[in-house]
């Protein structure tokens, strides 16, 4: 079941055993199983692991042990919830279970076509036609592709080599309905045919009644994909064999084997050495690198995010290029250059995840790529999307490699495209507004590190003698100033430098408050302005030691005054959005931790005996307070930003003609405002009405510009929607 290229395999052993006479009361307890492992997957809303045990079913009617119309029973279990799901009037028209079904339903079809022709055809033409019905409502709804695409297809742009799942589910139903008794896929193995007659299980077992959970507030369902077709263009560069297979592939196959490179990521994620070893030996008779190619990068472009962690698709592809024999190296620069030629059509979250992925797989290659053909089809277009992308690619390696290093080994029409050394702030250039005097800095540097360091209490002492007056803030300034100066050198330099004086920073953070907080973030962002990877641990180790806060850090960022010059240079940079992103990311993942302790408190406090009882309503009440603080930062910083960039991109839309950094920025922002549509949708929804009137959007002036963002806005509250994408 967990790799359905075998489940026929499987199925035809199964068969075997059940027509022994030892074996007959075997076959009700694998059905049984395989009924248990789907109802556990749609319960946790897994469209890829519902899909196994279905395959798995459709392999043994295949093999004459389950009673074919028994099983399209099922199918047809699963067709009408789905319409009863697009019937609803109280649900969107996209809610992602409808997905869910529709795609089990349909996914297994490739495997059990023949039989449903020969033994209940009628029931299963009918069956075709309901289905089709479905997902022809759900592939109606366009909103869909511009709210999860990780490739924008407004105006056609990508629509050419991306396409949803459902898209992809409809045409294999035409496909189907088309060919009639002439069905064929090459992406099904038929080990039963392998026999010189055909398997005879005198009593078919038909199917028990299956119950499909129901939806509730607490189902999380996985959110429809998309497949990238990134290789069509190149098919004339592979060799002859290649050629006639792709010519051969009908888009069952194509279908089919996405669905085993999804199956084989998901089932060897702890071993991705395995993985890679499976996704080479496909038993398909088909050449299949360009489709693992793009199955993969398809899994890791997903959104709102990729089903594992990025490092896994890295290691994984890195395994499949080092294969001798290989020619997967060759498909992956040819998708990634595809990817390249439309990078201003890319979502901006796919985007950064495509550039941060290419640095760490060209850091294991000694940083050896095709970067003549890149830096040909970036051309002279300064300030385009090409142009951020190659920066982009060049930022991430900068934090894996010395930058003198990674300039010895990229071509030196690539260099002019590297950041600045990752270096802090010469003394000489911070102002005195935000450091503190450089004669104060000077003493204090002294006392704080090398062999002169004191302990805090005596630092404390010295601070009041050298700077009098009793506001903490000109003590701060210098002292933090030194932290930082002090512990510049590794990270781990700094944990050291902070942990030694932090009851003496907090001690002067808890006098002043606000002030000193927001001290803290700027010194920060100023200090390691060159150096996105200091910024995010320094800010990280801020947080943990509850210095800072996640909102006053993003005011920081987005410049909460009117500094246009200061603001447009943070737009310009890439780090500005992956901070951004981190603090949301950071929120979320705590939110979820807290809401998990409240369930844990509520199970403890409902068994607890009688002594127990004010304990358990006491560690119940807190955890409620932890996600009711939680939830409340992360709706004042959503506010914020949300307020604050449909404020920047207005000022940016109200010249007649956008520069080329003008435009970069309303991708930025656009692209932001979706992602947190995607990532904060509970707690979003009763925000938009607020955020809509604060930004008077009901008096804008119709302009593509405000047509644009209007448009974004809808996506954002449509991926809000209670029971559509809060769910995911």
């Amino acid at each position: 079941v967990e790799l359905p290229h075998k489940a026929p395999i499987y199925a035809v052993l199964t068969t075997l055993l059940c027509t022994l006479e030892t074996g007959t009361a075997l076959a009700p307890h694998i059905l049984a199983n395989a009924l248990n492992l789907l109802h556990s997957a749609i319960k946790e809303g897994s469209t890829a692991r519902a899909r196994r045990p279905v395959r798995y079913l459709a392999a043994l009617a295949n093999s004459g042990l389950l009673e074919p119309l028994s099983f399209l029973g099922l199918l047809e279990g699963f067709a009408a919830e789905a319409r009863s799901e697009l019937d609803d009037g109280d649900r969107p028209a996209m809610h992602a279970r409808v997905v869910l079904f529709l795609d089990v339903a349909v996914a297994c079809l490739p495997w059990c076509v023949k039989i449903f022709r020969e033994r209940c055809d009628e029931e299963f033409s009918k069956f075709l036609e309901d289905v089709s019905a479905s997902l022809q409502s759900v592939c109606e709804n366009k909103h869909w592709m511009e709210a999860l695409s990780p490739l924008s297809t407004k105006g056609g742009g990508g629509s050419d080599i991306v396409a949803t799942r459902v898209q992809r589910l409809s045409e294999v139903l035409v496909n189907i309905q088309e060919a009639g008794d002439d069905w064929e896929c090459l992406a099904v193995p038929t080990p039963q045919t392998a026999f010189e007659t055909r398997l005879l299980v005198v009593n078919e077992v038909e199917l028990q009644n299956f119950a499909v959970p129901g939806h509730s507030k607490v189902s999380r369902y996985a959110p429809p994909r998309f497949h990238l077709s990134l290789l069509q263009s190149f098919v004339e560069k592979f060799d002859k064999s290649e050629q006639k297979s792709e010519a051969k592939k009908s888009i069952a196959d194509k279908l089919i084997v996405g669905d085993y490179v999804t199956d084989v990521l998901d089932t060897f994620v702890s071993d991705h050495t395995m993985g890679a070893i499976r996704l080479n030996s496909l038993p398909v008779p088909l050449t299949l690198t360009n489709d693992v190619i793009e199955g993969i990068l398809s899994e890791m472009l997903s959104l709102p995010s990729s089903p594992q962690p990025l490092a896994y698709y890295s290691v994984v592809l890195l395994d499949l290029c080092n294969t001798e024999g290989s020619t997967s190296a060759s498909h992956l620069k040819n998708a990634v250059f595809e990817l390249y030629s439309r990078s201003s059509q890319l979502d901006c979250h796919a985007f950064d995840t495509l550039a941060e992925w290419l640095a760490y797989h060209l850091s294991n290659f000694a940083f050896e790529w095709n970067w003549d053909d890149l830096m040909d089809a970036l051309g002279s277009d300064p300030g385009s999307f090409k142009e951020r992308f190659c920066r982009g690619i060049l930022r991430h390696c900068v934090m894996l490699y010395d930058v003198d290093e990674v300039l010895k080994m990229i071509p030196e029409n690539v260099q002019q495209y590297m950041p600045p050394s990752q270096t802090p702030k010469d003394e000489e250039e911070m102002d005195e507004a935000t450091f503190g005097p450089l004669e104060d800095r000077s003493l204090i540097i002294k006392v704080v590190t090398g062999k002169g360091k004191l302990p805090g209490s005596e630092v404390e002492s010295y601070l009041k003698e050298v700077i009098k007056g009793d506001d903490v803030m000109p003590r701060l300034r210098p002292l933090f100033a030194s932290i930082l100066r002090g512990g510049c050198r590794t990270f781990s330099h700094f944990d050291i430098v902070v942990e030694r004086y932090i009851d003496l920073v907090r001690g002067f953070v808890e006098e002043a408050g606000e002030e000193a907080r927001r001290l803290l973030v700027r010194q920060v962002l100023v200090f390691w302005a060159a150096s996105e990877q200091h910024v995010a641990y320094i800010f990280d180790k801020l947080l943990k030691l509850k210095l800072v806060d996640g909102g006053l850090f993003l005011q920081e960022v987005f410049v909460n005054e009117d500094d246009t010059a200061l603001l447009q240079s943070r737009m310009e940079e890439d780090f500005t959005w992956h901070l951004a992103r981190s603090v949301f990311r950071r929120l979320v993942r705590n939110l979820a931790y807290a809401k998990q302790e409240v369930m844990a408190c509520a199970r403890f406090a409902s068994s607890a005996a009688e002594g127990q009882m004010a304990e358990a309503e006491e560690r119940l009440q807190k955890s409620q307070e932890q996600v009711n603080a939680i939830s409340s930062e992360l709706k004042d910083i959503l506010l914020f930003v949300f307020g604050r960039l449909i404020g920047v991109y207005q000022q940016i839309s109200a010249s007649d003609a956008m520069s080329d950094g003008e435009r970069w920025w309303s991708w930025r922002i656009l692209g932001f405002l979706k992602e947190l549509g995607r990532s904060n949708g509970e707690l979003l929804l009763p925000l938009l009405e607020v955020i809509e009137q604060e930004a008077q959007m009901s008096s804008w002036e119709t302009n593509d510009s405000n047509t644009r963002l209007i448009a974004t806005m809808g996506i954002v509250r449509m991926l809000t929607e209670a029971d559509l994408l809060a769910h995911l």
